[in-house]
């Protein structure tokens, strides 16, 4: 715990959380339907509770696992880094 504690410091030490990478991210989503709350086949909706995972690279948070005792993994608290935008709509059309 304390080599992860050191490496996270040091990772987000000058690390800007407002600014994105300033090489291309792909982000990748991938959804999970949880369950279908309504399907109403006269209006042609479907209602549904669906979970939604998000994940992408940010090179600035990188390091060699092999300087840090085989550390590849951390969990920085997720107000510390930078998130890329997504842009949730529920539409009915």
């Amino acid at each position: 715990m304390e080599n992860e504690t050191a490496l996270l410091r040091k990772v987000l030490t000058d690390y800007a959380i407002g600014v994105r990478p300033s090489k291309q991210v792909n982000v990748t989503c991938n959804m999970r339907l949880e369950n279908i709350l309504k399907l109403d086949i006269v209006e042609q909706t479907l209602s549904v509770m669906a979970t939604l995972f998000v994940t992408w690279k940010d090179n600035r948070l990188s390091w060699n696992p092999g300087k840090w005792k085989g550390l590849s993994v951390i969990y920085p608290r997720n107000i510390d880094i930078w998130k890329p935008v997504i842009v949730h709509a529920n539409s009915t059309g």
